[in-house]
């Protein structure tokens, strides 16, 4: 359910992430259960607030008729806990019985923007709402994802993306 692929620049993370983002648009078997947010690597994320509006708007975005951009809060006579409370309620009550994919490109600028306390209160949401899958990338692993003190030490399944060889590259 949650996967960081990780490898140098130019190994082709970003154009994965479009592959499969396609292929699940394409799949009929999944356009009724499946919503898909890709959050690309030009957005900042400062907070948990931040990481579900961008969340949100994707979907927004992708399924305008399901995910209305107007009942999001407009910044006043909100409080960010209300506000945050109030984004989590619509993203659920949107989704109803379907699964979430979050594409996240460069998790760990992410993870910094969050810092400790936007990623425990990540952390947490998905593991109370278990309607949301991962896939992440991220140049190198990262202390988010390497100490044991971190909310999200272990949590992801890591997978090195590797140059192909020439014979590799040949057969592909």
């Amino acid at each position: 359910h949650y996967i960081l692929l990780f490898g140098p620049r130019g190994i082709g993370k970003t154009l994965f992430l479009a592959l499969l983002r396609h292929r699940v648009a394409a799949d009929e078997a999944l356009s009724g259960r499946l919503r898909v947010a890709w959050l690309n690597e030009d957005e900042t994320t400062t907070s948990f607030l931040d990481l579900l509006l961008r969340i949100y708007r994707e979907l927004a975005a992708e399924y305008p008729d399901e995910f209305p951009l107007g009942v999001l809060p407009d910044g006043g006579g909100h409080g960010r806990a209300a506000a945050l409370r109030l984004v989590q309620r619509q993203l659920l009550d949107r989704l109803k019985d379907r699964t979430l994919l979050v594409l996240v490109e460069n998790l760990d600028a992410v993870f910094s923007g969050l810092g400790d306390a936007g990623q425990k209160q990540w952390r947490a949401f998905l593991q109370e709402h278990p309607v949301t899958c991962l896939v992440a990338t991220s140049q190198q692993l990262f202390s988010g994802m390497t100490r044991r003190k971190n909310p999200f030490f272990g949590f992801f399944d890591a997978e090195q993306l590797r140059p192909l060889s020439v014979a590799e590259a040949i057969e592909l």
